[in-house]
């Protein structure tokens, strides 16, 4: 049945034609239509509805016979009451009203809005993922992005008025775009949770750029009879709302797929996929994400030793490529247990493939790299002590702007506790804008000139214990720390003098070993004095490692020389072998791109690589021994 939604007026509408209803054999009476199936009237109006019978083909007769008057009946009488042949509008509400015609019968709903509504532009919200809503808040956007406005009419009364909105956007005192809204139901209450409640529409973001404003105008076609004190624009003054729109950095990532010492190596498949939570949740518009050639690690991710293993070396590894992007390697889990882990402040982390998990994973790590901490739900060590809310539940209902949908406040859990389902709160939101504001200018790919440096790199344990991975020389971007710190590196020669220092703070692990940190510099070698440097000290907490050079220095230090052997292994791998008590790890490189292949420990390593020459690079802690190999 056609649904037709209309205000009658005060008319008399007639019952039907003038001939009579005849029951010949050519022509049945079979059922009785009602002109509307939904009816609206104001309160206190007073109606006659005009009624059809049909025969068994669906015609029409001329008219009712007086012996056929229709007799109506309603659901409430004290919502629309019957008056001899009248409909009287006696309250506002909703019910039905029947009418039967020689015992035949139809029914149609019937809506009696008040003579007139206080309707009031409750809020406005625009939101790209979560904002506050009401009061004077004013929406903090991400210039270009796409957002969604949400606005909230709210009536003193029940109604069934459907008014328009138009949302306008300007530029300055320009406006560059009026966005109408279709029309709909006027609720009584103001319920953010309900997407059918709010009048909404995407602005796109070309739009949503810093100068921008809105001014919101409900109804402007007329259709509700305003009562006193009605507020039909938003804000009330007419002058267009301000937005805090920010330019915020690209996001630079590089996936790294992780082939572990079992075989087993991370897929990564679409990037899109994988980055898709953090580009739903997360203050980020424009990103570049690339991928890079498979990493191969001797460490596993049976146990936490070998994901902090894999991390530090994924740390490591992103210095000696001289890259600035984030860095985020994606292995192929060999047990239950861990899916991530990542460091609290810089730009590295470490989680498992699988999907959709793997994506989740990947966005709650990154939210550690962007100085997030754990949010309160499932039990997660480092938790927020500021986080706003108990159990990590939202702050305000999060808006997937792709899907169009709320995120309910009492059933999503901040993405950066271990509870699902999962959305992002205001407050974790804005700690992240704040941390890209602060920090990601610097994350920009830029040209870093290359020159010789020293990795030095290493681990301070929850438990206080200090350990320094062997370093290597070799040609990269110089990074030192950017301020300094608690721990301490000193580089000595022979003698035990100090030839350089410098202090640092240690990013923290997390998702990972309680406490653990981990820290990895490019010194540059014109600072060290190469030609005396003997041994590397760490010192933090009261504990020290030391790397000393294997070689004597009897007339400048001369290496001895490695001892390995490598072959080809399939189709796509190398075979390597060394003495591990001369070089407890090798440094394998690819000399087409100079990106590292593989930290190599353990004495043996298969290596996935179809390049025909690889350069290894061969520690014994300090200084390193450099070898050019054809693979055959």
């Amino acid at each position: 049945m056609r649904r037709i939604r209309r205000t009658l007026p005060l008319l008399l509408v007639p019952l039907g034609a003038c001939s009579d209803l005849l029951n010949v054999a050519e022509r049945i009476p079979t059922s009785v239509q009602i002109a509307d199936s939904v009816l609206t009237v104001t309160r206190g109006a007073r109606t006659q509805i005009a009624v059809t019978v049909l025969d068994q083909h669906g015609r029409p007769f001329d008219r009712l016979p007086g012996w056929a008057a229709p007799e109506w009946t309603t659901g409430s009488p004290h919502t629309v009451a019957v008056e001899g042949r009248e409909l009287v509008a006696a309250a506002t509400g909703e019910t039905w009203a029947e009418v039967n015609v020689a015992g035949l019968t139809a029914r149609a709903v019937v809506r009696v809005n008040p003579a007139q509504l206080r309707m009031t532009v409750h809020a406005v919200e625009v939101s790209q993922s979560i904002q506050p809503v009401g009061g004077t808040w004013t929406p903090i956007l991400v210039q270009g992005r796409e957002a969604i406005a949400r606005v909230y009419l709210t009536g003193d009364q029940r109604n069934f008025f459907e008014p328009e909105v138009r949302v306008k956007v300007y530029h300055g005192a320009a406006l560059v775009r009026t966005l109408p809204v279709r029309a709909q139901a006027v609720p009584t209450t103001f319920n953010p949770i309900a997407w059918a409640e709010s009048w909404n529409v995407r602005i796109p973001g070309e739009l949503i750029v810093p100068g921008m404003a809105l001014l919101v105008e409900a109804d402007p076609q007329g259709v509700v009879p305003l009562a006193a004190g009605s507020q039909a624009t938003h804000p009330a003054s007419g002058i267009p709302m301000p937005m805090d729109v920010r330019a915020v950095p690209p996001f630079y990532l590089r996936l790294v797929p992780v082939r572990q010492a079992s075989g087993t190596t991370g897929t990564i498949g679409s990037h899109a996929a994988f980055l898709d939570p953090l580009l739903r949740m997360f203050p980020v518009h424009e990103y570049d994400v690339d991928q890079r050639a498979v990493y191969t690690t001797s460490a596993s991710t049976a146990d936490g030793a070998g994901w902090s293993t894999i991390l530090r070396e994924i740390a490591a590894l992103r210095l000696a490529d001289g890259s600035d992007r984030y860095y985020y390697g994606v292995v192929n889990r060999t047990s239950g247990g861990i899916s991530g882990i990542g460091y609290l402040g810089y730009p590295a982390a470490l989680g498992w493939d699988q999907q959709p998990q793997g994506a989740q994973t990947l966005a709650h790590e990154l939210g550690h790299n962007f100085g997030r901490f754990h949010a309160p739900c499932g039990q997660p060590a480092g938790v927020d002590p500021s986080f706003p809310t108990v159990n990590a539940v939202l702050d305000w209902p999060g808006l997937d702007v792709r899907a169009g949908a709320v995120r309910e406040p009492l059933i999503y859990r901040d993405l950066m506790s271990y509870c699902d389902p999962e959305w992002i709160t205001w407050y974790t939101y804005r700690g992240i804008m704040q941390y890209r504001d602060t920090y990601d200018w610097g994350m920009v790919p830029q040209s870093r000139a290359a020159e010789p440096v020293l990795l030095v790199w290493g681990t301070i344990r929850g438990n206080g214990e200090v350990e320094l991975e062997p370093a290597f020389q070799i040609r990269a971007a110089p990074r030192l720390p950017d301020a300094p710190g608690a721990f301490r590196i000193e580089a000595q020669d022979a003698a035990g003098a100090t030839l350089y220092a410098f202090s640092f703070d240690a990013p923290r692990v997390e998702d990972g070993p309680e406490g653990e940190r981990h820290f990895a510099f490019t010194v540059p070698q014109r600072a060290l004095q190469m030609d005396r440097l003997a041994q590397v000290r760490l010192f933090a907490g009261g504990k020290q490692a030391r790397l000393r050079t294997s070689v004597a220095p009897s007339g400048g230090f001369q290496p001895v020389p490695p001892r390995f052997s490598v072959s080809r292994a399939g189709n796509d791998g190398v075979a390597l072998s060394w003495s591990e008590a001369e070089h407890p790890v090798v440094m394998v490189r690819d000399p087409r791109t100079n990106q590292v292949l593989s930290f190599a420990r353990g004495g043996a390593t298969q290596v996935r690589t179809d390049a025909a020459e690889l350069e290894l690079l061969f520690s014994d802690g300090v200084r390193t021994t450099p070898r050019r190999v054809q693979i055959r």
